[in-house]
This record gives C-alpha cells, structure tokens and sequence, in this order.
C-alpha cells in the first residue's frame, strides 16, 4: 500500500485506498494475472480519458526525425553483428568438422 501520509497530503481517506487495492489483490487471486492486467489496462484508459494523467512513463515525446535510410551505421552495433556471425560459424563449422575428426588418446 501506499504510504498512508501520501494518501493523507493526496487528499485520500487512506481506508478507501485499502479497499481499492485489496479489491485487486482478490480479483489477481480469483481470476488470475491477466485478468488483473486486462482491469489495469482499463483502469489507465478510463484515466486518460478524463484527462487523468499518471506519474510515470517510460515512453517519451521523442521523435526520430532521421529517415532510416540516412542514419548513419553503429560501428559498434556492425562490429558486435560481424563477430556474432563469426563465431555462430566458427562453432558450426568445428561442429561439423568434429564428427569427422577422430582425437588421440
């Protein structure tokens, strides 16, 4: 649960906010993960739809302005790509190669 002296500056009586989140608790519970997410999911929509914003998000207003055709190539992202593929074939080929090659002991 919240800290109750946030609820308290938030202006919400604090037992309301204990019945709110057991509610959840016992609809996670009873229905399961995905219910709880479906009801979540709705709960933000009806929130966004009375203009109720939330205090966090991930995402950013960021646009990418550059077409992809004319970003330039992440030398480090085609360096780490080319030596992943080495080394996928490397240890294909000695693989390969290992079932005809016979080891002395």
């Amino acid at each position: 649960m919240e800290n109750d002296s946030d609820v308290k500056v938030l202006g919400i009586d604090a037992q309301e906010m204990q019945e709110w989140i057991e509610s959840f608790d016992a609809i996670l519970k009873a229905e399961g993960r995905e219910s709880a997410s479906l009801l979540l999911d709705r709960l933000r929509a009806r929130a966004e739809s009375l203009g109720v914003g939330h205090a966090f998000t991930a995402n950013t207003p960021y646009v990418n302005t550059i077409p992809a055709d004319q970003q330039p190539v992440s030398i480090s992202y085609a360096t780490s790509r080319s030596c992943s593929n080495t080394a996928v074939r490397s240890s294909t080929q000695l693989r390969e190669a290992g079932e005809n090659v016979r080891f002395a002991s």
